[in-house]
């Protein structure tokens, strides 16, 4: 199955200081709130700076600035400086603050998923994406536009199926790979 997530179909909440956007949540019959959700994929627009992030045990998270650098600290630990579109993992049970004022993408997921990430851009080539069994790839664009202009930025993409996107140098995006227990 392949699937564009459009965003008009997103659901964005406020929270003190941030804008969240929910593009995916699995199950889908979850929900954040809840905390019984085995993987969300989200953007927040950071307008407070601190912010503080909600805490949540038992998950990891990836960070990935959009826009802008971003400072994350940790309780106890020295900050660290976020470059746009690096991708930094942490435990979702620390009490986490960034400081800067970014829109990220979130990827939070629990022990029963093994989640990896990649960002491309600047480069021209053929992505060629496998899943195997009880894997589904996610893609995120950021820029640009693909599939005869089907795919635009701003979409989540999802496929459980093998897919080929042809990349050109304008296009800029993300790509998590969840296997699921």
């Amino acid at each position: 199955m392949l699937k564009i997530i459009k965003p008009e179909e997103y659901l964005t909440t406020q929270w003190s200081g941030v804008t969240t956007t929910q593009f995916y949540i699995y199950p889908e019959s979850s929900t954040y709130t809840s905390r019984n959700f085995d993987l969300r994929i989200s953007s927040a627009v950071i307008n407070q700076s601190p912010s503080n992030f909600t805490s949540l045990k038992g998950f990891s998270r990836i960070l990935i600035s959009l826009n802008h650098e971003i400072s994350i600290s940790h309780e106890g630990q020295n900050p660290v400086i976020l470059k746009p579109l690096q991708i930094y993992t942490f435990s979702g049970d620390s009490e986490t603050q960034s400081k800067g004022l970014a829109t990220d993408f979130n990827i939070i997921y629990s022990s029963k998923v093994k989640v990896e990430t990649t960002v491309i851009m600047e480069q021209v080539s053929e992505l060629i994406l496998r899943p195997g069994t009880n894997e589904i790839y996610f893609v995120y664009l950021i820029d640009g536009n693909l599939m005869n202009n089907k795919f635009k930025a701003g979409y989540l993409l999802y496929t459980n199926e093998a897919l080929g996107l042809l990349i050109n140098a304008e296009n800029k995006l993300i790509i998590v790979k969840a296997k699921f227990a």
